[in-house]
């Protein structure tokens, strides 16, 4: 059966996850991949130019979900920039990709190289979304921030450090550690009205 360039896409990062998890990252090479889909090298060459390119594109299809969630808030005129943050705080912390089983192996210590990995790709996407709420709301008199740019680099930089704590990859937060984010982020930003960052509020 002939597979579709879709298809064979697909299926060979669909493989390469799976290995991933089974054998590591650093462990599973090229050969064991084709060898586990029965292809030739020649297949995998045609659609990734390598090994590394082939993680660019799995990270992506998790991390790409996150952003895009972050992207539509800081994009809706509708809300103001307080309940943009708080929203934007709360597709982080509830993210369900977190559960999934790729980001628990890399957030292992042995899986060092995709962590690193996807924290950059997130981090450079998110923080200019962050960044452009804050500026929103100092304009709007909802914020009270001195530099922008940094603040939302602290901010991204305290909350993947959190992530990196089980609490949030289990799915149990403990109430503390959300008031403890919430009293952060208003300190941080001068918030006008305190955010709450709680799923049911």
């Amino acid at each position: 059966m002939v597979r579709t360039r879709d298809e064979g896409f697909n299926e060979i990062i669909q493989t390469a996850e799976c290995l991933f998890l089974e054998k590591g990252f650093e462990k599973t090479t090229v050969q064991d991949i084709v060898q586990r889909m029965g292809i030739a090298k020649g297949t995998f060459y045609h659609y990734f130019k390598s090994k590394d390119e082939l993680v660019d594109h799995l990270l992506e299809r998790y991390s790409d979900r996150l952003i895009h969630v972050m992207e539509m808030t800081a994009r809706n005129s509708q809300i103001d920039a307080i309940h943009k943050f708080e929203q934007m705080a709360k597709s982080f912390i509830y993210f369900e990709g977190w559960n999934s089983d790729l980001m628990s192996y890399i957030h292992q210590n042995e899986s060092l190289v995709l962590n690193h990995l996807f924290e950059i790709r997130c981090n450079n996407e998110i923080k200019p979304l962050v960044q452009s709420v804050i500026e929103e709301g100092v304009e709007a008199g909802l914020f009270n921030v001195e530099f922008p740019k940094q603040t939302a680099f602290m901010i991204v930089a305290v909350f993947d450090c959190i992530f990196d704590d089980d609490c949030i990859r289990s799915g149990i937060i403990e109430p503390e550690v959300l008031a403890a984010m919430e009293d952060f982020s208003n300190r941080l930003l001068g918030a006008k009205q305190k955010f709450k960052f709680s799923k049911d509020e």
